[in-house]
């Protein structure tokens, strides 16, 4: 009988890991500075990032690629500085240079007493495109939308006459071109400021979510304690808003003053001032 050597076959096994390798290193970033990524530029139909930082006293986008050298700089005023800071991104190019635009709030008055009023400016020039600021008036914070559904971009305003806020009135401005709309734009979880703010008897809180999640939103006043509860439960994606008519869960008035609404998520909590007037 013939013996047979049969060749011994080693298996291995074998597991691709992922390669890494640092490609950028950013210079310091004081502690006190927001920074992130920002779809600055347009090329064609594609936005190009850059990085931005914002602190309570500027807002800076950064030149192109890997870089820490500010190419655009916009010091913010004095009633700027007021409401915080508050500049967010249009998500658009409203005058069709190939650049971003955002709006910026201010506060005209004081902390506790105070008249909003905005302003779009270009983030590559810094010139101001739009201002809306009468000491009649309380303006919200713009939108893009296609309300009149042409197919075409407005850009819409509600103003509350001030001081008394007896009534409001909507603005919408044709802008003349398609671009994206808030219904369009996938958020990340924001809460915006409530309007009018001071409010009497009631008032509008606005917030987004990048997706669905559990949501609670709640209102408390200046000594921690929890006053009314707005909303507790599952909220789809995209833009939602709630009213608070001034009362507490036992469905009383609560007394002028300052108070706090608070956003809370899985993974996103943020507060805000607003104040209740008589």
């Amino acid at each position: 009988m013939k013996k047979y050597l049969l060749p011994l076959l080693a298996v291995f096994s074998f597991t691709l890991l992922p390669q890494f390798s640092l490609e950028w290193v950013s210079d310091p970033i004081s502690y006190n500075k927001l920074s992130g990524w920002l779809n600055y530029e347009k090329q064609g139909e594609k936005w190009h990032s850059r990085l931005y930082t914002l602190d309570s006293t500027k807002f800076e986008v950064m030149g192109a690629g890997y870089s820490t050298t500010p190419a655009f700089s916009y010091t913010f005023t004095e009633e700027e500085r007021l409401a915080g800071g508050q500049l967010f991104s249009l998500k658009n190019d409203l005058n069709n240079n190939n650049f971003a635009d955002a709006y910026v709030l201010a506060y005209n008055g004081t902390s506790t007493n105070y008249r909003q009023s905005f302003k779009i400016i270009d983030l590559a020039s810094g010139e101001v495109l739009m201002e809306k600021n009468d000491p009649a008036w309380y303006y919200s914070y713009p939108t893009l939308a296609d309300v009149n559904n042409d197919g075409y971009l407005e850009l819409v305003v509600l103003k509350y006459e001030y001081p008394l806020f007896a009534n409001y009135f909507y603005e919408v401005y044709s802008l003349g071109f398609a671009g994206i709309g808030e219904s369009d734009i996938h958020f990340d979880f924001k809460l915006g400021q409530n309007y009018p703010n001071p409010f009497n008897p009631e008032t509008k809180i606005e917030f987004s979510l990048g997706r669905k999640a559990a949501v609670n939103l709640e209102i408390y006043d200046v000594s921690g304690k929890k006053v009314r509860s707005l909303v507790n439960g599952e909220v789809s994606a995209g833009a939602q808003s709630v009213v608070w008519d001034g009362k507490n869960d036992a469905g009383l008035r609560v007394p002028t003053g300052v108070y706090f609404y608070t956003l809370k998520t899985g993974e996103f909590t943020e507060s805000k001032k607003m104040i209740l007037l008589k």
